[in-house]
């Protein structure tokens, strides 16, 4: 997965599970409908990093507000996108290309400007 060259640590989906306050078969379900991606799958055994453990808690939370799996994907999405568009925003300031605002894509732009 994308994610494997940054992991530094990993725990076993048991080990992972303890960590976030959810069942093991649970964490299998968010990862066989696609709203979690393991750091790394060796045979059947799943290993997740922090940046997973963090995803797991959202979805944790979000279901504890009431979410179904269909929403908590469409929030999710929405989340990685923003998280993408800022890193985007940032990697073009950095450049020194930010210009003028009439140059920067409406995406990134606050409502209050």
């Amino acid at each position: 997965m994308g994610s494997e060259s940054r992991v530094t640590q990993v725990w076993h989906l048991t080990a992972a599970a303890e960590r976030v306050g959810l069942s093991p078969r649970r964490i299998r379900r968010y990862v066989r409908l696609g709203l979690l991606r393991p750091a790394r799958v060796e045979g059947r055994e799943l290993w997740f990093g922090e940046r997973e453990l963090a995803r797991l808690r959202k979805i944790r939370r979000l279901v504890a507000l009431g979410f179904g799996a269909e929403h908590v994907a469409v929030v999710l999405r929405l989340v990685d996108e923003l998280a993408a568009a800022r890193r985007a925003l940032a990697a073009y300031e950095r450049a020194g290309t930010a210009g003028p605002r009439e140059d920067r894509p409406a995406a990134f732009e606050s409502p209050a400007e």
